[in-house]
């Protein structure tokens, strides 16, 4: 048997994640280098491991011979990259591809995502005084300056460390009202009414970084309990770890969704939330200011999908789902009861699965997973998302009038119960809101509700992330 084995090594980075990136394995010559007559070629997730790279999961390919084999490999931001190996007959291969290391130690994970920069922006001139090498090109070296000048331009605005808060949102359709209220010009004094968050930041010239404990098993299952609505929980926990939290940099103020549920009982060692202020990359949403919030989730088995999720490349996203839920009882992890029992990571985790089910769906017809859409809705009305997802389903199920209002139905439902958790939800429901609009009036009016906090979330990332 001939046989490759491939994971990638992201140096300074702790632990590893499962199925971190997509890699395309194709036979491309024979043993003797001439171009094969037989085509090949194989798409599976593959790990990414850190430390040293010499231990962790590998991914297999089992090869239809010896011979030049390509191969392609895609994160979840950036450009691909491929390497060429040449394999023995009978040879079993590991192949271990080290990629570039983090300027920032700590942050090796946030740079495999592409969310830090591996080059940071360094500032060759003076402000005022912006020169670059000539290249020979007056049209390159016009573009060169100007790429200095913005550089110096986004230095020149850099504020300190931003301070935190947990930010009073409403969790219903009042939410909605009142962040389209503050990206208007109104008060925002319910951002940061609690005081600042006594969470101490360690930051450099160009990063900050909060690092948080999290919760512990029982609270966990606690703050999925909360989820349903139907019980108390101690307010002592719920300000232990706020929903919402107001992050400050003086003019620009981003307020984030933290999803303290997402493990419940179920956190491994490492796993954790990573909350990060780039103070010179500006935000998607205002490209001229710098300063910018991201918030992801390290785990294992979920990192490279919500990711691959965040950077909108769907399909390959959806491999990822695939992988992932196998190592899972599918229907355990979208069965509230057993959630909430802690054996399972929590119905947040089903959320994002969900969000790939149904943006990826290629058929209308009923699937497996159409109940688990509405146990979601029906359970946890503390995720918006749920009743919105589902409502995009119906919509696309619907085969008359009746099934739109009911699709609609459950759209309204869904911004009824607040901003969702993740920022693919807002998405998906301006463009069913849209999609149906013209049979269901009501629809294009809740369009035009929800259309100044869409505006408003950074699309590049997997959570809720709103610039005010």
């Amino acid at each position: 048997m001939t046989r490759l084995s491939v994971r990638l090594h992201q140096p300074l980075a702790e632990g590893y994640v499962e199925a971190g990136a997509v890699a395309v394995v194709r036979r491309v010559a024979d043993v003797d280098g001439k171009p094969t007559r037989e085509w090949w070629s194989e798409q599976r997730p593959i790990a990414v491991v850190g430390g040293d790279g010499a231990t962790g999961p590998t991914t297999s390919f089992t090869l239809p011979s010896g011979g030049v084999y390509s191969v392609e490999v895609t994160r979840p931001r950036g450009a691909e990259f491929s390497r060429e190996l040449e394999i023995a007959e009978g040879e079993d291969r590991s192949e271990t591809i080290t990629l570039e290391a983090s300027p920032h130690e700590y942050l090796g994970w946030q740079q495999y995502a592409g969310i830090v920069r591996s080059d940071p922006y360094r500032r060759q001139s003076v402000l005022g005084t912006t020169a670059a090498p000539a290249t020979g090109s007056d049209r390159l070296d016009g573009l060169l300056v100007l790429g200095q000048r913005r550089i110096d331009d986004l230095y020149s605005k850099v504020a300190g460390p931003p301070s935190m808060s947990a930010a009073a949102i409403l969790d219903d359709d009042g939410a909605w009202r009142q962040v389209a209220d503050a990206t208007r010009g109104g008060t925002r004094d319910w951002a940061d009414a609690s005081g600042p968050l006594d969470w101490p930041p360690s930051w450099d010239d160009e990063y900050v970084t909060w690092f948080r404990d999290m919760p512990t098993p029982g609270e966990g299952i606690e703050l999925i309990r909360h989820l349903k609505r139907d019980v108390p929980v101690e307010a002592a926990l719920l300000a232990r770890f706020p929903r919402w939290i107001a992050v400050d940099a003086g003019e620009r103020v981003d307020l984030a969704s933290v999803p303290w549920a997402w493990w419940g009982a179920r956190r491994d060692q490492g796993e954790q939330i990573r909350l990060l202020y780039d103070r010179v990359r500006p935000s998607p949403v205002e490209r001229e200011r710098p300063g910018r919030f991201t918030l992801g989730v390290q785990d294992r088995r979920w990192f490279g999908m919500l990711e691959f999720l965040a950077s909108g490349r769907l399909s390959l996203a959806g491999g990822i789902f695939e992988h992932a839920i196998a190592g899972e009882e599918a229907d355990a992890l979208f069965d509230p009861e057993v959630a909430l029992y802690g054996k399972v990571k929590g119905p947040l985790v089903a959320t994002a699965g969900a969000i790939v089910l149904v943006a990826g769906a290629a058929s209308n017809e009923p699937q497996p997973w159409d109940r688990w859409l509405d146990n979601l809705s029906r359970w946890f009305p503390g995720i918006p998302d749920g009743a919105i997802l589902l409502g995009c389903r119906r919509a696309a199920q619907a085969t008359d009038h009746a099934g739109l209002e009911e699709a609609h139905r459950l759209l309204r439902l869904g911004i009824h119960r607040g901003l969702p958790f993740f920022s693919a939800t807002f998405r998906l429901l301006t463009v069913t809101l849209a999609q149906i609009g013209g049979d269901v009036p009501d629809a294009d009016d809740d369009r035009r509700f929800v259309a100044p906090v869409v505006a408003r979330v950074d699309p590049d990332q997997p959570f809720t992330v709103i610039r005010l």
